[in-house]
């Protein structure tokens, strides 16, 4: 726009955006002194009410992309600038895009490690809480972390313990979650052992499978989550015939009910008489059920020991007493009564079995 005037004169002049105008003024021709005149054009704005919003800026890592969102409801028409910078001053590369005419999502990628500050201003003007610190961290090594002693088959009700050691992932904050399969968090105590060690311990209450979540600064572990199958060896039943005289040469058997116990190893210890060589297995009969069959060959108590998943199981040892096979052609049958007898008289014979 030109205005022209004889001497003195007022000027008047409307903006129409946000930004820097020039003004020249000239007198006979010639530009006055302290032209070009340099105004700053803002909008009729209230940075008091912008409003940071920090979700997304947590635990910052050396190539996360970070983002987060700016409200400006009730600001005015202003101009959102923001700048980051590293530890040395060096700007980084911010891209601003809008997520609704009343927010904005601010997205960078830190490259070093180190303190950033996050600078957020509203038409050249400070807004509240608009200086932002961030302690940028190396990428975390999650392979380093190692996990030792997680029992795949804990006991039901017996408190179980596995360690964690995360001194060389970069970072301690650990969290351990134990959810049943139902979704619902078991108790889980965790002990600081130092240098970056934690032990965990959990207590199972049924043999319903167990997800086991482990995490550093809320990022899995390559191993997480990782399934366990809890089991009660108290559940399982053993049935033998007590009544029945078990001989050499016979096979004995139990049966086994594994219904109620869980998913585990069922483990066979027989202790036989010196000598004895008794070879002893379990087959699978159906769904949950086995039989434990030994053939004994020689007299004598034959205990069965039973193991699951290396627990002792509370309804053994059985013992089995064994007795000799009757040897038949070793009976001696002699005497009279055997060869000849009369009507009215006692016959008597002799049965010798003592051979």
């Amino acid at each position: 726009a030109v205005v022209s005037t004889q001497s003195t004169g007022t000027v008047h002049y409307s903006p129409d955006k946000v930004g820097p105008v020039l003004i020249t003024v000239k007198y006979a021709g010639n530009e006055v002194e302290g032209c070009p005149f340099h105004v700053d054009v803002v909008d009729d704005v209230n940075p008091l009410k912008v409003k940071i919003l920090t979700k997304g800026l947590e635990n910052p890592v050396v190539g996360k992309e970070m983002k987060f969102a700016v409200c400006t409801v009730g600001a005015g028409n202003g101009d959102l600038k923001v700048t980051v910078v590293d530890d040395d001053g060096h700007p980084l590369k911010v891209t601003i895009g809008d997520i609704d005419p009343d927010n904005q999502e601010v997205k960078f990628t830190p490259e070093h490690p180190g303190k950033h500050r996050v600078s957020v201003t509203w038409s050249g003007q400070p807004v509240p809480d608009g200086e932002i610190d961030l302690d940028v961290k190396k990428p975390l090594d999650l392979l380093a972390c190692i996990v030792s002693d997680v029992n795949s088959n804990p006991v039901v009700g017996t408190p179980t313990h596995f360690t964690v050691d995360c001194s060389k992932v970069g970072s301690d904050d650990l969290k351990v979650e134990i959810l049943d399969s139902n979704g619902d968090p078991l108790q889980v105590t965790i002990d600081n052992l130092g240098s970056g060690r934690f032990g965990a311990s959990y207590t199972p209450l049924t043999v319903d499978p167990l997800k086991v979540h482990l995490k550093i600064e809320d990022s899995h572990l390559p191993s997480s989550p990782t399934t366990v199958h809890p089991i009660d060896p108290s559940k399982i039943q053993v049935t033998v015939d007590s009544d029945k005289d078990w001989k050499v040469g016979e096979p004995v058997e139990i049966a086994v009910d594994i219904t109620e116990a869980g998913p585990g190893q069922l483990g066979i210890n027989l202790s036989a008489p010196p000598g004895s060589g008794t070879d002893c297995h379990a087959k699978e009969v159906s769904p949950g059920h086995m039989t434990v069959v030994f053939t004994p060959c020689s007299s004598g108590e034959h205990v069965v020991n039973l193991t699951y998943s290396d627990n002792n199981v509370p309804a053994t040892p059985v013992v089995i007493k064994v007795v000799p096979r009757a040897d038949v052609k070793a009976v001696v049958v002699s005497g009279d009564g055997i060869r000849e007898g009369q009507v009215g008289k006692t016959a008597v014979f002799t049965i010798d079995a003592s051979a």
